[in-house]
């Protein structure tokens, strides 16, 4: 924006950044670059708080169970549930609806877009006022889930964020299980998993008089997230990922029953889709484990893993595949990203412990039973080295660079660099085994690939992925390099 006085402003998210130039010419043109991960963009109107509101007033037509029911004649009886009652605000995300007289909130697509799902209280809660939903319905297509906290801002004016984790300013959101202030983690380990819940689950949160803030899952309290939270917040529920619709509850009136096909089964997972905890070995698609590491992140239809905060945190973030590996597969990533703020890399391996049963450690050299790692050029085995100066060293490799683990049908395993087979590791493998990635120290972000290089990002769910990078698989007995 150019203000009156000259003065160029830049907005993120409808929030200004301050003065970026004292004076600009009379006359400038706006410029938008569409430069590296940027694709596509659209201009938004300073009405599309109306637009949307209409958008969405079409919906609630359109899916709700009382259209067409002539309303109840007016009565002088005052309404039992008070003219207060916490109900959702009309204004929602991009991709969210309201319905059931502002009850509900879904996504009506779930199975198309994972974000832009958040819905705001109408209006701020009192003191030690719980507000709580029930997930109504569910998709297993998508890595996270729902979202709840509280924000200072007034939803009938705020341009909704696609998550609501990416606003900068007076916002507390338990997500996982952690909790999250302003977008910066403040608390890790902090409660129930929210990831891990399922339709019929509920979450819930409240601003006590003193100034803290307290979630609850299921009805139990797990303790305070914040404290000095201000007393006029609204209550937000971000509609991510796997969560497709949730219900305020109201002790007041019944709860409408769950959706039939509330929870999407594994015959309703498209092929892009994880794998649900429990069905690790049902699948065909190699993709990482919708469980991982507490500083990980799935993006990419779970072809994508990250440690999000890689310049804060060096552990605490290991992926899994979300099956086991058949005999003579190869299970091969790219690494897309690093940082040189750490000594250490990338560690590689297998494991038989299913995912489901997995304590994530802080890295996965720190288990002693059932898992082989590969860690610099060392072979560890339960968390001892049983071998030193491996063929390769994963220390050395950078961005670009592929790792491939396969357990042949004799129980071997082999490593992959590159598409070069690095010989035998060790043997005696279990038949079923999952690969492990653990994203320690430089290494930051990788890809699974397939038969021509990593799969397409286009639709990745992180702003932090980087352009893939267009290497073919190799041919037997032929290894290209640059020449020096």
């Amino acid at each position: 924006m150019r203000k009156a006085s000259g003065a160029l402003h830049f907005y993120i998210n409808g929030i200004d950044q301050g003065v970026a130039a004292a004076q600009t010419p009379g006359v400038v043109y706006g410029v938008v670059d569409l430069y590296g991960m940027a694709v596509k963009v659209t201009i938004v109107h300073n009405h599309n708080h109306s637009d949307r509101l209409r958008r969405n007033n079409a919906i609630m037509r359109a899916l709700s169970p009382d259209v067409g029911r002539p309303r109840p004649a007016l009565s002088l009886t005052p309404d039992p549930e008070g003219p207060d009652r916490l109900l959702f605000h009309a204004n929602c995300g991009q991709k969210a609806a309201i319905i059931s007289d502002g009850r509900t909130a879904l996504r009506p697509h779930a199975t198309d877009d994972f974000n832009h799902g958040v819905v705001l209280s109408s209006r701020p809660l009192r003191s030690n006022e719980v507000f709580q939903v029930r997930i109504d319905k569910m998709v297993d297509k998508w890595a996270g889930s729902i979202e709840i906290g509280v924000t200072t801002h007034n939803p009938a004016y705020l341009q909704l964020p696609s998550t609501m984790t990416n606003l900068r300013s007076g916002t507390w959101m338990m997500t996982g299980n952690g909790v999250m202030h302003n977008g910066t983690t403040i608390l890790d380990e902090y409660g129930h998993n929210l990831d891990r819940l399922k339709a019929g689950d509920t979450v819930g949160v409240v601003r006590k008089e003193d100034g803290s803030l307290h979630f609850f899952v299921n009805g139990v309290a797990q303790g305070p997230a914040a404290w000095n939270v201000p007393p006029s917040v609204y209550a937000v529920v971000d509609l991510y990922g796997q969560a497709a619709q949730a219900t305020i509850m109201d002790d007041m009136v019944d709860l409408p029953p769950l959706p039939e096909d509330s929870s999407e089964g594994p015959t309703a997972m498209s092929p892009g889709s994880p794998c649900s905890v429990g069905g690790a070995c049902t699948t065909n698609d190699l993709r990482f484990h919708q469980l991982h590491g507490t500083n990980a992140v799935i993006t990419n239809g779970g072809r994508t893993a990250l440690r999000q905060n890689c310049r804060s945190e060096f552990n605490d973030a290991i992926v899994i595949s979300n099956r086991c590996l058949r005999d003579g597969e190869l299970f091969e990533i790219i690494i897309q990203k690093m940082v040189d703020r750490w000594s250490g890399s990338i560690e590689a391996g297998v494991t038989a412990i299913r995912p489901d049963e997995l304590e994530f450690p802080n890295t996965m050299t720190d288990i002693d039973y059932d898992t082989w790692m590969l860690s610099g050029t060392a072979i560890m085995q339960d968390g001892n080295t049983m071998r030193n100066n491996y063929g390769c060293d994963l220390d050395s490799l950078t961005t670009g660079s592929r790792i491939g683990m396969m357990r042949s049908a004799s129980g071997d395993l082999h490593y992959y660099i590159n598409g070069v087979d690095q010989g035998v590791a060790c043997s005696g493998l279990p038949p079923e085994v999952y690969a492990v990635i653990d994203l320690y120290g430089q290494c930051v972000q990788v890809s699974i690939t397939s038969s021509s290089g990593p799969l397409d990002n286009s639709l990745c769910t992180s702003n932090i992925t980087e352009k893939s990078f267009p290497i073919h698989s190799p041919v037997a007995g032929v290894a290209h390099r640059l020449h020096w």
